[in-house]
C-alpha cells in the first residue's frame, strides 16, 4: 500500500495558518528548503488523515528529531501489540 501525502492545497493552507514558522514549538521562520509536513497529531502509519487539521509544518531538522524520538518509537509499539494480538 502506497503512502498518501498531503496534496498542494492542504500544505499551502498549513503553511498560511502556520505563518511560516515552524510548528513543533521553536517557532523557527522556515526557508522553502528546509519545509517539511508532518502528520500531527496522528501519523499516517497509525490511520492519520491528510487534511489541513493533521498536518503541520516544521523545519527538517525537527521533523528528524520528532521522527526518530515519538513517531517511530509509537509506530513501533502498534506493530508489537497487534501482532501479539
Amino acid at each position: 500500500m502506497s503512502r498518501a501525502e498531503f496534496t498542494k492545497s492542504t500544505k499551502a493552507a498549513a503553511f498560511l495558518r502556520a505563518n511560516g514558522r515552524c510548528e513543533c514549538g521553536c517557532g523557527s521562520r522556515v526557508t522553502p528548503g528546509e519545509v517539511q509536513y508532518d502528520h500531527y497529531p496522528v501519523p499516517a502509519a497509525l490511520g492519520g488523515s491528510n487534511e489541513v487539521s493533521n498536518c503541520r509544518v516544521l523545519r527538517t531538522k525537527c521533523h528528524r528529531q520528532i521522527t526518530a524520538t515519538k513517531d517511530v518509537p509509537a509506530i513501533s509499539k502498534s506493530v508489537r501489540v497487534e501482532e501479539k494480538a
